[in-house]
């Protein structure tokens, strides 16, 4: 037996028997460079291996139909991705701050209200939505609310308390996937409202829910070229396929925002 093929049985050898998910799981972070690394049959070998225990594969199929994921700790009617819940969560709230914006809408003046709440469970403020007319602010806050706010014409902000459950953006935590060909870029470019954020492929991630939306509707067009047919779409491809792996916080997003914002800083500086 050649030698190369030998040091592939050992390293088949070292996850072949794993049976628990967070045994695996904890394997893959420590050894994710030499797996990305490795021959083909290592990583066929892994990824059956991982679908053994986890129940899905992990080299993600390159297409825009993405399955539910697990996430740790919850039975299978409480798996959804993002995408299922349109990139939103439910989130309680124990008091909303609101603000008044007065517009000029088709040569009208209008009123606009952009709220922020403080989420109950960490007794922390974050944004909840902004420009709202004082139609939008009934539908989401019911009429008896929304009038504690528009009936107080001589201010411009203030704030009621009560319990508010809202529909608001999610956060899940997600891993890329790795680059299929030199076509694909390094890392993964998501831009909203004008904000991008750069992302490592196969690096655990915390990502607002609407940046995963973008995620999910950057696609490109797929082509093969043959003599007797000459260039044909035959479908279209997702540029950053991603696993969700469970949902996440606010305070966890930022964290880590705030972490590769100081990394930016520290690399401008030195490029200067």
């Amino acid at each position: 037996m050649a030698e190369k093929e030998t040091e592939e049985y050992k390293f088949i050898d070292e996850f072949k028997r794993m049976a628990q998910e967070g045994i695996i799981r904890e394997y893959e972070k420590k050894n994710r460079n030499r797996i990305n690394d490795a021959p083909f049959e290592v990583k066929d070998a892994f990824d059956k291996q991982w679908v053994k225990v986890t129940g899905y594969h992990y080299y993600q199929p390159v297409t825009t139909a993405k399955p539910n994921y697990a996430l740790h700790g919850k039975n299978i009617t409480e798996r959804s991705d993002p995408r299922s819940r349109k990139y939103r969560a439910i989130v309680n709230f124990t008091e909303i701050s609101w603000q008044r914006l007065r517009r000029k809408i088709s040569k009208k003046f209008v009123d606009l209200y952009t709220l922020n709440g403080v989420a109950s469970e960490t007794n922390t403020q974050r944004p909840i939505f902004q420009n709202l007319s004082v139609d939008r602010l009934k539908d989401i806050l019911g009429v008896e609310n929304a009038l504690k706010i528009t009936d107080a014409k001589e201010k411009e902000y203030g704030a009621i308390t009560g319990s508010f459950d809202l529909s608001v953006e999610g956060y899940w935590e997600v891993i890329f996937a790795p680059a299929k060909s030199e076509n694909d870029p390094t890392d993964v470019w998501l831009i909203w409202e004008g904000q991008c954020l750069i992302i490592k492929r196969m690096v655990e991630v915390v990502l607002p829910g609407f940046y995963l939306e973008v995620a999910d509707n950057a696609t490109r067009d797929h082509y093969t070229q043959t003599p007797e047919q000459g260039r044909k779409k035959i479908g279209v491809i997702q540029e950053y396929p991603y696993t969700t792996l469970r949902e996440a916080s606010r305070q966890e997003y930022l964290a880590l925002k705030d972490a590769g914002d100081r990394i930016m800083r520290e690399k401008r500086a030195r490029d200067e």
